[in-house]
């Protein structure tokens, strides 16, 4: 008779993300550690099968964790050109945070004037790349008024995006869910504007934190914006004029924040927070929600990566305002914008330190 011990690892499944294989990204495990409690910041890998290709992580911007802004004191511009080329905000310490885990965010100063981050500073020869032809950009932004009501006989600017230059692709979102692009190098250049699937007179919300994301392809010449998690605007053209091949440069951010039409009226002191901003080259990444099905959620957070096959994705644990004590949900979006919809429980291991048991081999 032989005694051996069999040792519990902190790999399990708690029920697959998805059922069904093939039809997506399929989460079937976690890999967490030796921790019963997941910490903030803590390294969790996610297993499965159809995760698809890695996104390009451009920039993952809390503000709290640029060490270019150790310096900035509460109330002092950001500087331009360490980590946004161009930048027209405030740093903002003591004010009251978006979350627990914040230590600072971005503020507007007024004044019915632009005040954004624009072009974010990456490696030499980035956004040169031809292979570069879409852009998906999530972040989290909280008014004073509702931006529809401020003026709602002009059209506000939330995000510019450029393909190169001043005389190439250009598109915006705007305080009236429209979304615009033109292409200035085509000879009878022309625009074509999407208009609102959602509202915009009760899309808006008065001091709120709202999650604003958008997805830009020069290559399918498609546009997605979503608002808290819903789709709120889809722009399409087959166009020649919007396809990746008069765009060799791919879509840029330019403009993310506020960039009013004019500074009259009652957006002359509109004014503004925002913060965990992300900058990617697809719509590829991993959210936590508190909703087990992804189709009702109206709040999620975004993971950041660490790294990412078709079959393990590791990321740094987010919990942004979400808390760690209630139940949580993994979702992975594929490059192609595809989601498990059923969630995968962000759960800690329950049995740890791992136990011993005797194995009677006889």
């Amino acid at each position: 008779m032989v005694n051996k011990r069999a040792f519990l690892i902190a790999i399990f499944s708690v029920g697959a993300a998805d059922a069904v294989a093939g039809s997506g990204p399929l989460i079937d495990g976690l890999e967490v550690g030796e921790d019963s409690v997941i910490e903030a910041g803590q390294k969790v890998t996610l297993k499965g099968e159809n995760f698809g290709s890695a996104p390009g992580v451009v920039l993952w911007d809390t503000v709290g964790n640029q060490t270019a802004y150790q310096g900035i004191n509460d109330g002092e511009a950001a500087p331009s050109g360490d980590v946004w080329g161009r930048t027209s905000v405030l740093i903002d310490r003591e004010g009251t945070q978006r979350h627990a885990y914040s230590t600072a965010q971005y503020e507007s100063v007024g004044g019915g004037e632009t005040h954004r981050v624009a072009r974010p500073v990456v490696p030499n020869g980035f956004w040169e790349d031809p292979e570069q032809d879409e852009l998906f950009v999530s972040w989290w932004i909280k008014f004073d008024r509702n931006i529809y009501e401020a003026d709602n006989n002009a059209a506000h600017k939330l995000i510019r995006v450029w393909g190169g230059g001043s005389s190439d692709f250009r598109m915006s979102w705007n305080s009236r869910n429209s979304i615009g692009a033109y292409d200035s190098n085509d000879n009878s250049p022309g625009s074509i504007t999407s208009y609102s699937l959602v509202d915009a007179t009760k899309l808006w919300k008065k001091n709120e934190w709202q999650l604003h994301e958008i997805w830009v392809s020069a290559k399918e010449g498609e546009i997605k914006a979503y608002v808290d998690g819903k789709l709120v605007n889809h722009w399409q053209s087959d166009d020649s004029r919007f396809l990746k091949k008069t765009h060799p440069k791919g879509p840029r951010l330019t403009l993310l924040g506020w960039n009013p039409s004019h500074g009259n009226g009652v957006i002359d002191d509109a004014k503004f927070k925002m913060s965990d901003i992300a900058v990617q080259t697809s719509q590829a990444r991993v959210l936590i929600s508190d909703e087990n099905k992804f189709s009702e959620s109206e709040n999620h957070e975004y993971q950041p990566i660490l790294d990412w096959s078709n079959s393990e994705v590791s990321i740094n644990v987010n919990y942004g305002a979400l808390s760690k004590e209630d139940d949580l949900y993994l979702y992975l979006v594929d490059s192609e914008g595809v989601v498990n919809d059923n969630g995968y429980l962000l759960k800690g291991c329950t049995r740890c330190p791992a136990e011993i048991e005797d194995v009677i081999i006889e």
